[in-house]
């Protein structure tokens, strides 16, 4: 079979890691393309993986309002991608992106991904009307594409945090901690996306507030897709992106306006306090919320609230093991699954 990858995001890459390594060792003909996305290529690259960049200086047109740049982006993507397609026969394409159209011109198969509402971020129902199938966690409600749905037990993270494929690593953790005191965690998004649009999360101000409160207790250490001002730019830990889960595993407590870290977080052990816009359309981390209790979802603006939940954690400093243990248990290997469904597609 000849598989086209295509994401645009580091947390697919986690995703795939282990799926395109063993489609590659099981001799499957593999294209990768990716674009400029955060950390993305570094990731790509160390894998040591062939692929294409089909927007090596990153999508995003800073002059353009932001939707009118990801129609235009969306466009550009498409015509990049048949560019490099038009001549080559695919069994399959497996994405989170635009490619599930090329595939839909080009009559082939598609799996696309997602662990979101098919209502959380509305232009991502285009996608799913070209897509052949939709791979998304049961507790992702896909609306009128339930037909489409390959459910499964578990998230994202199952592909690649379980004990299978992640060996925590108390030595990272003395990079930044050398004295292995207990600290927390947060970490702070763009929010630069078209669905960010007018959107707030964790912003300095409110960082400011919370950092003292978190530091009668134990150390704060910071991990930003933005430029901070030089007062929490020196609490930012630097560390290669690979090495961020075992940051994440051995904090105290994580707190989030990311989705993916969030539940990476809950999906560690490590309870999480979730700040987002997002709150409500997450079908993921609210079943890791409402049925296990691994965190917290506070609505963005609720700056009172989220403090509050903060302080009520101190005062419990609540253990969540257990009950990561109770979900990982009813949760399937990813990796494994994708691997089945890629070699039984045909049939």
């Amino acid at each position: 079979m000849r598989i086209n990858f295509f994401f645009v995001h580091p947390s697919k890459y986690y995703l795939f890691k282990y799926l395109i390594n063993e489609l590659v060792e099981r001799n499957y003909q593999v294209e990768i393309f990716i674009t400029s996305k955060d950390v993305l290529e570094y990731l790509v690259k160390k894998e040591g993986w062939n692929y294409t960049n089909i927007f090596p200086q990153g999508r995003k047109i800073k002059w353009l309002p932001t939707y009118v740049s990801a129609a235009v982006n969306s466009i550009r993507t498409i015509w990049r991608i048949y560019k490099r397609t038009r001549n080559k026969n695919y069994d399959l394409f497996f994405t989170d992106d635009l490619s599930v159209i090329n595939a839909w011109f080009k009559k082939s198969k598609s799996i696309y991904f997602t662990d979101d509402h098919a209502d959380s971020i509305p232009e991502f129902k285009l996608l799913m009307y070209f897509a052949s199938k939709i791979l998304a966690p049961n507790s992702a409600n896909l609306g009128k594409f339930e037909r489409k749905k390959i459910g499964f037990n578990g998230y994202k993270q199952s592909a690649y945090l379980r004990e299978k494929y992640f060996k925590p690593d108390i030595n990272i953790v003395q990079k930044f901690n050398p004295q292995l005191t207990k600290y927390f965690l947060i970490r702070c998004v763009s929010l630069k996306a078209t669905h960010d649009v007018g959107k707030t999360g964790l912003t300095n101000d409110l960082l400011r507030r919370i950092i003292p409160t978190l530091e009668e207790y134990g150390n704060v250490y910071l991990i930003s897709e933005r430029e901070l001002p030089q007062d929490l730019e020196k609490k930012v830990i630097d560390l290669p992106p690979e090495e961020i889960h075992n940051a994440i595993n051995y904090s105290s407590l994580f707190i989030g306006d990311s989705q993916t870290m969030c539940t990476e977080a809950g999906f560690l052990g490590t309870y999480f306090i979730w700040y987002s816009h997002f709150v409500g359309k997450v079908g993921t981390l609210h079943e890791m919320i409402d049925k296990y209790g691994l965190g917290v979802g506070i609505e963005s603006g609720d700056e009172e609230i989220f403090i509050a939940e903060i302080k009520k954690f101190l005062n419990k400093d609540i253990d969540v093991n257990e009950r990561a243990l109770k979900m990982k248990k009813n949760t399937i290997d990813l990796t494994e699954f994708m691997l089945e469904l890629v070699e039984d597609y045909n049939k």
